[in-house]
């Protein structure tokens, strides 16, 4: 089942990277003709937040992740109370990031915007956004996958390792996890994660920047932080190009949903290569 399994993802993605050429090769004739990439949305956002307000969101959302810290640590020393690691580290990263979201809500609120001002469109799902940004993602897929090609010859080449990230160890853990905490690792990977940083970098951030910064340096800035926050440097560069991707893309189309439906694109084909490699090489362990 897992042979088929692979064969299947391997020929999704050798057709995505197709896809992605051919459509890079209209967009290309589009530039050449109308000067644009993607085509520009003519929706307006109400961006009445600033500086002021981000400085706060972010100074809350370290704020919550310590007091969470301080009362684990409260509940197993001082009670005794005993918490798988695993899912300790999903619930507090699930925790942190709702918080996250109440407090960006509770600032563009408190400025007088409403959440369609985040480029959010609720309740209703544009499909074509959704659509522009699975697009997107064929397109940037041949060169972020030559990126990393690069950098594991690089890191080959110098004897490295990088490190995983955190919720990647969960799901590439070898012993057997509870169902519960695979289920909730993927989501929180493939859906909660992406949603939750595309609100924040793309949605609030990045507008309430530019403001100050203009375009191109706010999306440097932009796509810099949301590189580093992934907490591996070997990952940077090719963090750091979708992030670019994405903010040109938020500042064509003025809406989250293509960048939210590039994002969580990439992180499910991702997570689902880690899965099948994990199988494949506890296969081929238990055969030795």
């Amino acid at each position: 089942v897992l042979f088929w399994f692979v064969q299947l993802f391997v020929f999704i993605f050798v057709g995505a990277l197709g896809f992605g050429i051919w459509f890079g090769f209209l967009d290309l004739k589009r530039w050449l003709v109308e000067r644009q990439l993607i085509p520009v949305s003519d929706r307006l956002l109400h961006v009445s937040w600033g500086a002021a307000e981000v400085t706060k969101v972010i100074i809350l959302f370290f704020s919550t992740g310590i007091l969470l810290n301080l009362i684990l640590a409260f509940f197993k020393l001082l009670l005794g109370f005993e918490f798988d690691s695993h899912l300790l580290i999903v619930t507090h990263t699930l925790l942190v990031d709702l918080a996250a979201i109440f407090f960006i809500v509770l600032m563009v609120r408190n400025t007088g915007a409403s959440l369609s001002d985040l480029g959010l469109s609720l309740p209703s799902v544009p499909y074509r956004e959704v659509w522009l940004g699975i697009r997107t993602y064929f397109v940037i897929l041949p060169f972020f996958v030559g990126m990393l090609i690069l950098l594991i010859v690089l890191a080959s080449w110098l004897a490295y390792e990088p490190p995983p990230h955190p919720l990647a160890e969960v799901l590439l853990e070898e012993r057997s996890l509870s169902s519960w905490v695979v289920l909730f690792s993927f989501l929180i990977a493939c859906v909660v994660g992406p949603v939750v940083e595309e609100v924040f970098f793309r949605g609030f951030f990045y507008p309430a920047m530019r403001k100050y910064c203009g375009v191109r340096w706010t999306a440097v800035v932009t796509a810099a932080m949301f590189a580093l926050v992934h907490e591996n440097l070997f990952s940077f560069l090719p963090i750091f190009f979708l992030g670019l991707v994405l903010c040109y893309l938020y500042e064509k189309r003025a809406n989250l949903t293509s960048c939210i439906s590039l994002h969580v694109l990439h992180n499910t084909a991702f997570i689902l290569y880690f899965f099948l490699m994990k199988g494949v090489l506890l296969g081929e362990a238990s055969i030795s």
